[in-house]
């Protein structure tokens, strides 16, 4: 008597038995129940011969692998005989017990970019139930970038500036210009000016200028008096002869040329804060008995003369006071007090120092 093997029962169980101990052990408990039904009585003249058909066995889950793509997968892990469904360890991508080889082979799967890994488990993105492959392959959607993902699925607010569905990385592949090299497409960056050249480049490039360095340039910024110079790199901005800053310690519009501070003595400082000595005659404000009179201040010395008589403070000259009317007469302009002021006296030929000298008038109209 001999027993037939069905081909590469062999082989299979010889390499299910090295793979896995567990399968051994059923193979050999397989191997006896079929030994113990097939074997018939044997007689002295018959010499029959013994089939052994061995079933195929269970079909053991696949062991799970984390080392396919998208998110796992399997590898055979049952020892297939009738028919051969795949060797163990085989790549099952979508763990049905078949190889990812055996269903391409038996078109049980398709493969459209021929890289051994089934449609079914290569990624979709956009969801259309065609594997992104497929999709580039077949010419419906575009990879301009060449990175294997539809464009579709990389297109947002950040990568498509301009909302065109075309990668902003691929328009500048097209030719799109970027002058700054910054990835970002220059028709999509400020352009204040309408040139069709983006600010920063105008700048860089030295076509505008930018004195408060903001990355907008002076000529779409606000230039209040027109002088070229912008507000915020002009110190006044209304050109009235104020600085803003001045302006805004005395209360007055510094971009209105018209709004203008008081300057008693026009020495481009305004009184109320700016200028420590309005009248300018050399006592400071806080020592001034009148701020806005050049010739008046004070008396440290008694004299009855101001000391600012001479319109500026100089207490050893500040002179005498003809008339006793407590001003000075380098600071009076009737020094003898006859009522005829010091230069109609000079022009009528009269002494302005004494008050019995005056001019003819006749007519008593107050002129000689």
């Amino acid at each position: 008597m001999s027993a037939i093997f069905q081909p590469g029962w062999a082989r299979d169980a010889s390499a299910n038995c090295r793979t896995s101990v567990s399968n051994c052990s059923g193979l050999l408990l397989a191997l006896v129940v079929a030994l113990l039904v097939c074997v018939a009585p044997i007689t002295a003249t018959a010499s029959p011969t013994m089939i052994l058909t061995l079933p195929t066995f269970p079909i053991l889950p696949d062991m799970a692998t984390g080392a396919m793509p998208f998110g796992g997968g399997c590898v055979v892990n049952t020892m297939h005989l009738n028919p051969p469904l795949g060797n163990l360890g085989d790549p099952d991508c979508d763990c049905d017990n078949a190889s990812d080889a055996y269903e391409i082979a038996n078109g049980l799967a398709g493969d459209c970019n021929s890289d051994g890994l089934p449609d079914n488990c290569e990624a979709d993105c956009n969801g259309n139930g065609v594997a992104d492959p497929c999709d580039l392959l077949n010419g419906t959607h575009k990879d301009c970038n060449g990175n294997g993902i539809p464009d579709d699925c990389e297109t947002n607010s950040v990568t498509d500036c301009n909302n065109n569905d075309l990668l902003d990385s691929c328009e500048l592949l097209l030719g799109a210009t970027d002058c700054d090299e910054n990835e970002i497409l220059d028709e999509c960056e400020p352009d204040c000016n309408g040139d069709g050249i983006n600010d920063t480049c105008n700048i860089t490039n030295g076509e505008s200028q930018d004195c408060d360095t903001n990355g907008v340039p002076d000529s779409c910024q606000l230039d209040t008096d027109g002088d070229k110079i912008i507000n915020a790199c002009d110190s006044d901005d209304d050109d009235d002869g104020f600085s803003d800053t001045d302006e805004g310690i005395c209360g007055t519009d510094p971009l209105d040329n018209t709004s203008i501070p008081t300057d008693f003595d026009n020495d481009g400082l305004c009184d109320n804060g700016v200028d420590p000595d309005d009248d300018n005659d050399g006592a400071l404000d806080g020592d001034d008995s009148d701020d806005n009179n050049a010739k008046v201040c004070s008396d440290t010395d008694g004299d009855t003369c101001d000391d600012c008589s001479n319109g500026t403070f100089d207490v050893a000259n500040d002179g005498i006071d003809t008339d006793s009317d407590g001003t000075c007469n380098a600071g009076d302009t009737d020094d003898d007090g006859d009522t005829w002021s010091d230069v109609d006296e000079t022009t009528c030929g009269s002494d302005p120092l004494d008050n019995a000298s005056t001019p003819t008038d006749f007519d008593n109209d107050g002129l000689c």
